[in-house]
């Protein structure tokens, strides 16, 4: 298995004689996706062959932000290939809802539950839901995590106190939004804190909102939307 890790850069707009607008078209290396993101925002991408792809937009510093960093990302999965993650562990999905469960099984943890969702008003009783896609002309699924994770006591930025079990945690307020195309799907990521959430979640919706693939992921054949999600 090889992994290709190419240099951060800048998303940049020149503009002669006028101010930089808020949001900035991008295209992935790949040529299988567009989508608006904030300009000035660096970009790191990383991804084994074309089987997993990653691209990470990085914001600027926010102490409410675990480390400080604000980011959101969109990776690539192909159905049923295996990819290592930077621990060593593996990871592969058979389909978007074979990534939700196990999302919440392996990275969230067993005490993960109902409790711990934040399902969107619609459907209170599911949390994994149905998103129109209008720019992709898909209907996604969408689900948010909230779940606290220890984490070292010097860690500064994004914590909070657990005063009864005397650690430091992160309230992780993870959103989600994943595409399922013809070889693969798209999960749309957004890692954030529960204090930082609501400051940076226009910027989540307007990726989601202007996500749209050109091929059926980075190896895949040419995509044209059947018709426009209403």
């Amino acid at each position: 298995m090889r992994r290709l890790v190419l240099p951060i850069a800048a998303v940049v707009v020149a503009m002669a004689g006028c101010i930089n607008p808020p949001y900035t078209t991008y295209r992935s290396p790949w040529g299988d996706f567009t989508c608006s993101v904030p300009t000035g925002w660096t970009v790191k991408i990383d991804s084994e062959d074309t089987y997993y792809t990653n691209v990470t937009f990085i914001g600027g510093f926010d102490p409410d932000f675990y480390l400080g960093a604000v980011s959101m990302s969109v990776r690539w999965h192909s159905y049923d290939r295996t990819h290592q993650l930077p621990d060593g562990l593996l990871e592969a999905y058979t389909s978007p809802e074979d990534y939700y469960r196990q999302m919440l099984r392996v990275v969230y943890g067993p005490a993960v539950n109902q409790d711990y969702m934040l399902p969107l008003a619609k459907s209170p009783d599911d949390p994994l839901q149905d998103i129109n896609l209008p720019s992709a002309g898909l209907t996604g699924k969408h689900f948010i995590v909230l779940s606290p994770v220890s984490v070292p006591k010097k860690t500064v930025w994004g914590t909070s106190i657990d005063k009864k079990a005397d650690k430091v945690v992160v309230i992780r307020q993870h959103a989600y939004v994943l595409v399922p195309m013809e070889n693969g799907f798209y999960s749309i990521v957004y890692p954030a804190t529960k204090d930082g959430f609501r400051r940076f979640e226009k910027q989540f919706v307007r990726i989601v909102n202007t996500f749209r693939p050109l091929k059926h992921g980075p190896a895949g054949g040419p995509y044209k939307p059947v018709k426009s999600a209403k």
